[in-house]
């Protein structure tokens, strides 16, 4: 399906990632089952959901310094139980 409108999806995704409006689709529950007899949801991400992780995480990878600034840059508008769970690493920030 998401094949069909390849470029058309893949403008749309851009577009929203880049305008900062871009909200995951709801993911697929799937559900397991488990030895004891109870199940597990499992969340299986869209198409279009997978390819702006990947976009998101190669920006990330490639270029850290980047999104470290904008990361401090950015952190006053974060709420403050979150900004940590965004870094893989601790940062002292008292020298900004």
């Amino acid at each position: 399906m998401f094949d069909q409108q390849r470029d058309g999806n893949l403008y749309k995704i851009w577009n929203r990632l880049c305008s900062g409006t871009w909200f995951p689709p709801p993911v697929l529950e799937k559900r397991i089952p488990k030895s004891n007899g109870k199940e597990r949801i499992l969340g299986i991400p869209t198409v279009s959901d997978r390819i702006a992780q990947g976009a998101i995480k190669l920006f990330m990878e490639e270029k850290p310094e980047k999104w470290l600034r904008y990361v401090i840059e950015h952190i006053q508008d974060w709420p403050a139980n979150r900004v940590h769970d965004l870094l893989p690493w601790k940062v002292d920030l008292s020298s900004q």
